[in-house]
Formats: structure tokens, C-alpha cells, sequence
């Protein structure tokens, strides 16, 4: 019976080490998924106008969004 204990409590060790990993690692994917987007928008784009009009409207917006989405996430109390 303690072995089921002891793998429970080891499964939710496990669980809990991949949510912190995940946590870390959204601040990095965050700024490659921006990046991303915009060379996207630069080489796949319909011309240069799109460009100055992300980078004016939506690019900072992404960036409050997932500015805040972050710092909500790193201050959730579990």
C-alpha cells in the first residue's frame, strides 16, 4: 500500500516540476512567437504598409497582452 502512496506523491512531484518548467519557459516563447509573427508579416506580407500598421497597432498590443498574461501567471497563488 505505502508504494502507491509513494508514487502518487512522485507523480505529483513530476507534475509539478513540468508546471514550473512551463511557466519559465512562456517568457522566452512569448518573444519568439512575436518575432515570429512580425518576420512572417515582413516576408509574407501583402507590402510594407501592413508592416508599419502592426508595428504601430497590433504589435504593442500583442505585447501588453502577453506582458500581462505573464506577470499573472508568474503571481498565481496555487
Amino acid at each position: 500500500m505505502s508504494t502507491l502512496a509513494g508514487t502518487g506523491s512522485q507523480a505529483a512531484s513530476a507534475v509539478s516540476r513540468l508546471g514550473r518548467v512551463t511557466l519559465l519557459a512562456m517568457v522566452p516563447v512569448n518573444l519568439v512567437i512575436v518575432l515570429w509573427v512580425w518576420m512572417g508579416r515582413i516576408v509574407f506580407g501583402v507590402g510594407g504598409w501592413f508592416l508599419f500598421i502592426f508595428m504601430i497597432s497590433l504589435v504593442p498590443l500583442l505585447l501588453l497582452a502577453l506582458s500581462v498574461t505573464t506577470v499573472l501567471a508568474f503571481t498565481q497563488h496555487t
